[in-house]
């Protein structure tokens, strides 16, 4: 499993990502949601999901009044369903910082977010 933080000084948002993880990483990601207040119900079922088979499975969580997100990946063979999986948990990062920060979802910012954090993840496989 590949650890990886991101920090995107433009909105002060850290993202920190696991990619390729399997169920006997369960506990340090539960602990990095822990660390950014998920807890209760949310992180027992982060807890179940993240247990169970892990290809093709992605997970992300934000507290975003601490600008602060986790994002985790499931380990896979498939480069394709790998990108997939990253592209679709990113992008719910992404939705996360426009709602809070109040970007139309419709403008060209969302986009540039998306990209600079696919070439962020990219540049750190």
């Amino acid at each position: 499993m590949i650890r990886y933080e991101i920090y995107l000084a433009q909105y002060g948002w850290s993202v920190l990502c696991f990619i390729g993880y399997t169920a006997n990483n369960t506990n340090e990601i539960c602990c990095a949601l822990e660390d950014i207040d998920c807890n209760g119900e949310s992180l027992t079922e982060a807890y179940g999901h993240l247990l169970k088979d892990s290809n093709d499975r992605g997970l992300t969580y934000s507290n975003v009044k601490k600008r602060r997100s986790v994002v985790a990946i499931g380990k896979s063979s498939d480069h394709a369903s790998i990108v997939n999986t990253i592209a679709h948990e990113l992008f719910h990062v992404v939705v996360h910082i426009c709602s809070h920060d109040g970007i139309d979802l419709q403008s060209e910012k969302p986009c540039y977010i998306m990209g600079e954090l696919c070439e962020k993840i990219f540049n750190s496989l």
